[in-house]
C-alpha cells in the first residue's frame, strides 16, 4: 500500500510505468481496490481522459469543488462497488458537492 501512495502522487510517467504492477498486485490481493481505482482516475485525468470511479474532484474557475467528467456516468456507482467504493454522491459530499446519480 506504501508503494501505491507513493506511486499515486508521482509524475504520470512514474503512474504509467508501475501501473502493471500495481494492476497485477490488485488483482493477486496484494493491493487495495479502491487505491487501484484511485490511481485509474488519476492517470485518465492527466491524460485528459474522462475518469471511470469518480475519485477525481477539481476546482473550477469561480473556486469551487466540482467531480471531473466521468465516462458512462450512469453505471460509476456499480463500478465503484466493484472496487469496494462507496456511491459516489456519499463520496462528494465532503467538497459541500449535491450529486444526483444519473438514471439510465
Amino acid at each position: 500500500m506504501a508503494a501505491c501512495l507513493i506511486i499515486q502522487h508521482s509524475p504520470l510517467p512514474v503512474q504509467e510505468r508501475y501501473f502493471p504492477v500495481i494492476e497485477e498486485a490488485t488483482k493477486q490481493g496484494d493491493n487495495e481496490s479502491s487505491a487501484f481505482a484511485l490511481l485509474v482516475d488519476r492517470i485518465r485525468m492527466r491524460k485528459d481522459e474522462k475518469q471511470l470511479y469518480g475519485s477525481q474532484i477539481v476546482q473550477n474557475g469561480k473556486g469551487e469543488y466540482e467531480i471531473y467528467p466521468i465516462d458512462d456516468e450512469i453505471n460509476v456507482d456499480v463500478r465503484r462497488c466493484n472496487m469496494g467504493l462507496g456511491p459516489l454522491e456519499e463520496y462528494v459530499k465532503q467538497w459541500n458537492i449535491k450529486y444526483v446519480p444519473k438514471k439510465p
